[in-house]
């Protein structure tokens, strides 16, 4: 037989059953158009924008936040900014996590805002100097608007490199790099320091490039008593605290005479992975304090005491300085290195990427020395790593943090950027719905299939006589399963129109909503995180060949007995 002649007998066969064939062809439709969508969406997003996704090398950088190794403080800080408490891990659990993940690349930081910096009209003030010519931050320029300004101490003994392999990879792919000039940190960069060049012309530097090699000194003027979240004193050889402080002014030269060794450009801070960096860094060979470098600087650390809100009076802190701020600044520049000016320098908490103040006001357990917690970018090398890695960090965070032991998708949040966050929720929410569609339209789609069985299954039997005449006149085997393939073929055509309009569409609006998602995170650069609409057809090929698969199988079950049994026992079957 031709294939015209298959066709015209599977039509009649069809017309001979037309409502088991219009339930059948209602119900693949329902079954097929809810399953190729959510097909679409797995394939989509866990192979094609997986695959875009390591495209993007700093998607999966973490920042861990941890106690810094000489911290014996509180291990609890509060966040009012995201109104709670965010919890921090212990230097040692930390150090544990990194070593057992083998994390490709590390950068281990503190982070300091600086007392004044940006701050028009306030008490506060920070000069910047450069060559010996003082520049002040100029009023109207939009400083805020690439990086969010402070100091960055990078923990050379901790970290793999300054700025990151896949940060530099991400820039390179774009033909830009993380310096705008100069070569960076060279030896441990002792009396080194990278300026940012947004902060540079906010501070009304026109010739950005002239300052390479160049000394740079940084001084904060600032009251002796200053109000926030709680009232912070200055006090110097012991002086007794009192409220007319803030009509006394200190100057802290926390910062002498440091060569410039690179200017950050604009384009770091764009990378996910660089928000909330800082505008100044140097290394933790230039810090004069406690717990860096070597040497005895004990007579030159302030004595820090804390005093709790209470009902009647705010929280206080001291720093009182036993050999004045002018001493320990000068011991500090003398042996070539920065002081770490508590009043001047403010420790600063990143959750996650994003920057947060201390509440001390509503601090429990003060941390002795208030010392900045490590924040640590871990390169975990591509998405798949970095779900492993997540899955350990969310263990860590479960017994540290009631908050995260209570959250369906854990502390993703706390470490991950802005793109692998959004990616990592909607994949969670993602398998929610994906569970639930599977399941219904998978219960619909196997009743569909089994009353296309029957309907098959019933065709045939009802037929015997016909099929055993056709074998008595000289039909092969093979014809009969073959009739009824082309038969289960033209049912599927007839829905397929309205699976592709509705299957189509659904797909569609769900590439729609995840591009509009990574496109809220903002674009890479450029090259934005789209969910290729080229997997719909991938998934109707495979949808195609099921049905394929389906169709020569029930044929065949259908047909095994008339087609195999000898033609007179198929007759005389009939009869009876």
């Amino acid at each position: 037989m031709k294939l015209k002649d298959y066709r015209r007998l599977g039509k009649i066969s069809i017309k001979s059953r037309k409502k088991s064939t219009r339930h059948t062809v209602t119900g693949i439709c329902f079954g097929l158009i809810m399953l190729i969508p959510i097909v679409y969406f797995t394939l989509g997003f866990y192979l094609g924008l997986t695959g875009k996704l390591d495209e993007t090398a700093t998607s999966s950088v973490f920042m861990i936040s941890s106690r810094n190794a000489w911290d014996s403080g509180a291990s609890i800080v509060d966040n009012s900014e995201y109104g709670g408490q965010m919890a921090l891990m212990n230097f040692s659990t930390a150090e544990e996590l990194f070593s057992d993940e083998k994390a490709e690349q590390r950068s281990a930081a503190e982070y300091y805002y600086i007392t004044g910096q940006s701050q028009t009209g306030s008490n506060e003030t920070l000069t910047v100097v450069i060559d010996g010519e003082p520049y002040y931050y100029k009023g109207g320029q939009n400083y805020y608007g690439g990086s969010d300004g402070g100091l960055k101490i990078v923990n050379t003994a901790l970290s793999d490199a300054v700025f990151l392999d896949a940060e530099i990879s991400d820039l390179a792919k774009q033909g830009r790099q993380p310096l705008l000039y100069g070569e960076g940190f060279s030896g441990g960069g002792k009396g080194q320091v990278l300026v940012s060049y947004k902060f540079l012309t906010a501070y009304g530097v026109a010739d950005t490039e002239s300052v390479i090699g160049k000394p740079l000194s940084l001084t904060v003027s600032s009251s002796k008593m200053i109000y926030g979240s709680c009232n912070i004193y200055i006090q110097e050889n012991g002086e007794t605290p009192d409220e007319e402080m803030n009509r006394q002014f200190v100057s802290f030269g926390f910062l002498k005479d440091f060569t410039v060794a690179g200017i950050i450009s604009d384009d770091y801070y764009e990378l996910a992975s660089a928000k909330s960096e800082a505008d100044i860094v140097v290394t933790s060979d230039s810090v004069y304090a406690p717990g860096y470098g070597e040497g005895e600087y004990s007579a030159f650390v302030p004595e820090i005491n804390f005093t709790e809100q209470t009902d009647e009076q705010a929280a206080s802190l001291y720093y009182n300085y036993p050999s004045g701020v002018a001493a320990m600044c000068e011991a500090a520049a003398a042996d070539g290195r920065m002081a770490l000016a508590y009043g001047a320098l403010t420790p600063k908490l990143l959750n996650g990427f994003d920057n947060s103040y201390i509440n001390y006001g509503t601090i429990k357990e003060a941390n002795p020395l208030l010392i900045a917690p490590l924040n640590t970018r871990i390169d975990c090398g591509n998405y798949v790593e970095a779900q492993k890695f997540g899955q350990k960090i969310d263990a860590v965070y479960r017994v540290i943090s009631p908050s995260t032991a209570d959250s369906p998708v854990g502390a993703v949040y706390v470490y991950a950027n802005s793109v692998y966050d959004n990616f990592f929720m909607l994949a969670t929410v993602g398998k929610y719905i994906m569970f639930v569609l599977y399941t219904f339209g998978g219960i619909i789609f196997f009743a569909t299939m089994l009353n296309l069985y029957n309907s098959v299954n019933y065709s045939v039997q009802a037929r015997r006589n016909y099929m055993g005449v056709m074998r008595a006149i000289g039909a092969k085997q093979s014809m009969i399963p073959r009739l009824y393939f082309f038969e289960i073929i033209l049912i599927f055509l007839r829905a397929l129109p309205w699976v592709l309009i509705f299957s189509g569409g659904l797909s569609y609006l769900i590439k729609f909503a995840v591009d509009s998602i990574f496109r809220y995170a903002g674009d890479l650069f450029g090259s934005a995180i789209t969910m290729e609409f080229s997997w719909y057809f991938v998934t109707l090929a495979g949808v195609v060949a099921a049905v394929f698969v389906i169709a020569l199988l029930f044929s065949r079950i259908a047909c095994k007995n008339v087609a195999g049994k000898p033609i007179l026992e198929v007759l005389s079957d009939d009869k009876g």
